[in-house]
């Protein structure tokens, strides 16, 4: 009997020994971050990351579907960064009501990405997808262009995969625009998988400097958070070429720490960097050019039509964002320019002129 009442001692010993050394060092951990990167909201007990399309401020509701999400029909309001406006049609998307048949004569477009393709920060008529509709429709002489924005806000490769995949691939679309690598960055798939170790995990990784910071000294979860956007894409593209539809890639700009990182850096140096470069919690600047510049490659391997807006948009970055990632109308009016015009020198549509 006393053997079993001590190693049960022992045990709530050993258990109150490792709470209060991961407590010691969580706040050393924190206190070290704010003292070095000079920034107290280190000191905060709260989530680090891990934003999901709640904590975006919307007014609406969210309808969860397999594997990825969509907004209920309605109009409403956001107080997220700058009060907008946005329409959600009866298909749950920021677009004006579409048919779920294609009609004939028409070239229908998704615009596939994160909030920054939703639009977060503008009104409905200030999205990209919005004036790409605009310069298509200007520019093209005989073909019409129906832009569909599939955006939604923290999206991930994973969620485009599905939603295309279940969804929008019914809509018969000609051609799906890709522009999406934040929230692959930023907000990793963690909570995606159903294995319980890994959404334990993921949940730490958020809520626990200390354990980022052992994470982040590790690359086996890392090479699996980084293996995930390639897998995902490379499955969209997949899709799409059985159904005969075209695939055009875009590279998402950016305004963030990181961005010295120039765009003709390999995959092998972006791997280099990314092990040494002391960011301490904040390592996802540079996943986010390592996913750029899988984007990049892919689109090479497959022959797809590849944009690179970043050089252009990063000369104006205070007119062109809101904010770290999203854009203003103006930044928004010259990524739709962009990828008219590429879209158009690459010949989609008929009968093209972008000489105006």
């Amino acid at each position: 009997m006393k053997r079993h009442e001590e190693i049960i001692k022992n045990m709530f010993v050993g258990i109150l020994v490792c709470i209060v050394f991961f407590a010691t060092a969580e706040i050393l951990t924190r206190i070290y971050a704010s003292i070095k990167y000079k920034n107290v909201d280190y000191l905060k007990f709260e989530s680090l990351s891990n934003e999901t399309p709640q904590s975006f401020n919307f007014e609406g509701k969210f309808v969860n579907y397999e594997g990825y999400y969509k907004f209920a029909p309605g109009r409403f309001e956001s107080y997220a960064d700058t009060m907008f406006k946005y329409y959600i049609n009866s298909l749950g998307f920021r677009s004006n009501e579409f048919s779920k048949n294609k009609p004939k004569n028409v070239v229908r477009v998704c615009v596939f990405g994160g909030s920054s393709t939703f639009g977060q920060g503008v009104n409905d008529n200030q999205t990209y997808p919005y004036y790409l509709s605009e310069i298509l429709n200007a520019k093209s002489k005989h073909s019409k262009f129906e832009v569909i924005n599939c955006g939604f806000p923290a999206y991930r490769m994973e969620h485009i995969y599905n939603l295309f995949r279940e969804e929008v691939i019914k809509y018969g679309p000609d051609m799906i625009v890709l522009y999406s690598a934040w929230n692959d960055a930023a907000r990793p798939g963690f909570f995606s998988s159903k294995n319980p170790l890994w959404k334990l995990h993921g949940f730490l990784y958020y809520r626990c400097m200390f354990y980022t910071f052992l994470i982040e000294k590790s690359t086996l979860l890392n090479n699996r958070v980084i293996a995930d956007y390639s897998i995902y894409l490379k499955s969209v593209i997949g899709v799409a070429r059985k159904k005969g539809i075209e695939v055009v890639l875009v590279k998402q700009a950016t305004n963030i720490l990181g961005n010295d990182i120039g765009s003709d850096y390999t995959l092998s140096q972006l791997e280099d960097v990314y092990k040494n470069r002391k960011i301490l919690g904040r390592r996802y600047p540079i996943r986010q050019h390592y996913y750029a510049k899988q984007m990049e490659l892919i689109g090479e391997e497959n022959g797809l039509l590849t944009i690179d807006p970043v050089e252009r948009i990063k000369r104006n970055t205070e007119l062109f964002f809101v904010d770290e990632v999203h854009l203003s109308l103006e930044g928004n009016k010259i990524l739709a320019e962009i990828i008219a015009n590429n879209i158009l020198k690459a010949g989609y549509g008929i009968y093209t002129d972008i000489s105006q």
